[in-house]
């Protein structure tokens, strides 16, 4: 009800009412940001009392948030890392995240390489560093051959060569869509 009070009239003592219900339910990250929103509407609009309410709730709710470091390890250069599903951008890592209190995960994945998740617990006032390590997928007999198969395939089209036919050979039953036609020169 207080969110619909806010979209009708945003002031400190209502933003300031948010976040404490809020920091009371555990969602500390929002509250945090709602808190930050009231000090700033309390100071544009010279509420002196919301504040000091907002100061005093601020300093103590910032010492509780717990904090995530994610950090790439081995094989993780280029992979793309998500923490609860949120994408994590390269300026964001190995600084630390607030997170709110309870479960979290980081995933990882990137081309080559097996996909990586940790499912970890933070609890207030803590941080937890999750080092992103990737190891390189097996190779497995038949990428091997499917890629030497298509390396003589992409030689043989080169030289000219299609399916054993020579490029001054025409058929009628070569697929265009595969080779497509000879110039006659």
């Amino acid at each position: 009800m207080l969110k619909e009070v806010a979209a009708v009239k945003p002031t400190p003592q209502v933003r300031f009412n948010i976040a404490l219900c809020e920091e009371r339910l555990g969602r500390l990250v929002a509250a945090l940001g709602d808190y930050e929103l009231a000090a700033s509407d309390a100071q544009a609009e010279k509420a002196d009392q919301v504040r000091q309410e907002v100061d005093s709730r601020l300093e103590s709710l910032k010492a509780r948030v717990p904090r995530v470091v994610v950090q790439r390890g081995e094989g993780a250069d280029s992979a793309t890392i998500s923490l609860d599903g949120v994408s994590l951008g390269d300026s964001v890592l190995n600084n630390p995240l607030p997170v709110d209190p309870g479960p979290h995960t980081v995933e990882a994945t990137a081309l080559g390489f097996r996909p990586f998740k940790q499912a970890f617990r933070v609890a207030e006032q803590q941080t937890a560093t999750i080092q992103v390590k990737l190891e390189p997928e097996p190779r497995r007999w038949w990428n091997r051959r499917f890629r030497s198969n298509r390396a003589r395939l992409a030689g043989r089209a080169h030289r000219g060569l299609h399916r054993g036919r020579r490029r001054h050979c025409q058929s009628d039953h070569v697929r265009s869509d595969v080779l497509p036609a000879p110039d006659d020169d």
